[in-house]
C-alpha cells in the first residue's frame, strides 16, 4: 500500500468525504496543509466533492500578508475555489482566555463556522497529523484533562475531518521535498515561548530517543484511550437517559439519583446532559464541582452554567433552561 493509498484507507474506513460533499480546506500555506491539497487533488481523480480553500490572515506576523498571497496563488494554479478573510473580523467573538493560540482557534473556528453555512454537505479538513497528536496529549496531560481529552483529536469532530491522522510529520515532508513542493514557514514554530513548541522540539525528540517502538506504542496507548472513552460515553448517554423524565416538554433529571453513581460516572452524565441541551461550556472540576455542591444543597433555585444557561432544580428534579 503507498502512501495515498495509506490515507485513502484511513478516510474510507472513518467516512469522512462523503459524496458530492463540500470540503473546506484549511489552508494555512504550511507543508501540513499544502500537502492535504495535494492528497485532496489527488482524491478528486476518483471521488466526486467540491473543494475550496479558506485562509484566515491572523495578521499577527510580518508575513502574514505573503502567507496570504501564497494561498491565494496556490488556489489558482489548480483553479480552486479560494476564500480569506482577516482575524479582526471575528475578534469580537473569540473573547480573550490568557491564551493566544486558543483565541487564535476561536477565530479559525468562527471563519470555518461562517464558510460552512454557504455550503451544501460541507465538511471542514484540517492538516492534523500524528505528531500534532501526540503534542495534543501532552499539553492536555499537563493541564488535568480527563479521559476524554486524552484521547486526543478523532479523525471526525461534527463538521471538521482530519483525513492526516494516520501519517507522520516526517512522511509529510518526504513527500514535499521529493516533488519539489513549495509552502511557507511559520517562523514562531519554533519559538519556545509557546508550549506545544516546546514539547515538539524537546519531550517528543526525546522518547524517540529514548526508545524506538514510542510512535507505534503512542498510536496503540491513543486507540486504547478512545476505545475507553467510547465505552464511558455510551454507559453515560445510557445513565442519563434512565435518570430523565418530560414534564411539559422539559427534559428533567433526578439528581437524588445522579448525585449515588459513581463520582466518575456523575461528570460524564453532567457532560452528556450538558451537550445534549447544547450548553457552551469549557470542562474542569471547578466546574462540576460547583453544579454537583448546588444539586447537593437541599433547598431549590438556580445555578448558572452559563451567561445564558442555567440549572433549575425543584424537588428531586433538575432541568437546563435558557435564560
Amino acid at each position: 500500500m503507498d502512501f495515498f493509498e495509506r490515507i485513502t484507507a484511513f478516510v474510507d474506513r472513518h467516512q469522512l468525504i462523503p459524496a458530492e460533499s463540500t470540503i473546506i480546506l484549511g489552508l494555512s500555506g504550511g507543508p501540513d496543509s499544502v500537502f492535504l491539497v495535494h492528497y485532496l487533488l489527488s482524491l478528486q481523480a476518483t471521488r466526486q466533492f467540491h473543494l475550496v480553500l479558506a485562509h484566515l490572515n491572523h495578521g499577527w506576523r510580518l508575513s502574514a500578508d505573503h502567507d496570504e498571497q501564497f494561498c491565494r496563488e496556490l488556489g489558482e494554479q489548480f483553479g480552486l475555489s479560494f476564500i480569506s478573510q482577516h482575524a479582526r473580523d471575528f475578534i469580537d467573538n473569540a473573547p480573550w482566555t490568557g491564551s493566544r493560540e486558543d483565541q487564535a482557534r476561536s477565530m479559525r473556528r468562527l471563519f470555518f463556522a461562517s464558510l460552512a453555512a454557504q455550503y451544501p454537505n460541507p465538511r471542514i479538513a484540517l492538516a492534523h497529523h500524528q505528531d500534532d497528536q501526540y503534542e495534543t496529549f501532552f499539553i492536555r496531560l499537563m493541564r488535568g484533562a480527563g479521559l476524554q481529552g486524552l484521547r486526543g483529536m478523532t479523525p471526525q469532530a461534527e463538521q471538521y475531518i482530519r483525513p492526516l491522522l494516520c501519517i507522520r510529520k516526517e512522511e509529510i515532508l518526504e513527500y514535499l521535498r521529493t516533488h519539489n513542493l513549495a509552502f511557507v514557514i511559520d517562523e514562531t514554530n519554533t519559538d519556545a515561548v509557546y508550549l506545544r513548541n516546546r514539547i515538539r522540539h524537546q519531550i517528543l525528540p526525546a522518547l524517540r530517543a529514548c526508545d524506538h517502538r514510542f510512535c507505534s506504542s503512542f498510536q496503540q496507548t491513543i486507540a486504547n484511550l478512545g476505545e475507553a472513552d467510547d465505552f464511558c460515553t455510551e454507559l453515560a448517554e445510557k445513565t442519563l437517559t434512565k435518570l430523565s423524565t418530560t414534564i411539559d416538554d422539559a427534559t428533567w433529571i433526578n439528581f437524588t439519583e445522579l448525585l449515588q453513581l459513581h463520582p466518575f460516572l456523575q461528570k460524564q452524565v453532567l457532560i452528556r446532559w450538558l451537550c445534549t441541551a447544547n450548553v457552551p461550556f469549557v470542562p474542569s472540576q471547578g466546574f462540576f464541582h460547583e453544579i454537583l455542591r448546588f444539586l447537593q444543597q437541599p433547598q431549590g433555585g438556580t445555578h448558572h452554567v452559563h451567561r445564558r444557561w442555567l440549572i433549575r432544580k425543584q424537588q428531586n428534579r433538575a432541568a437546563i433552561e435558557h435564560g
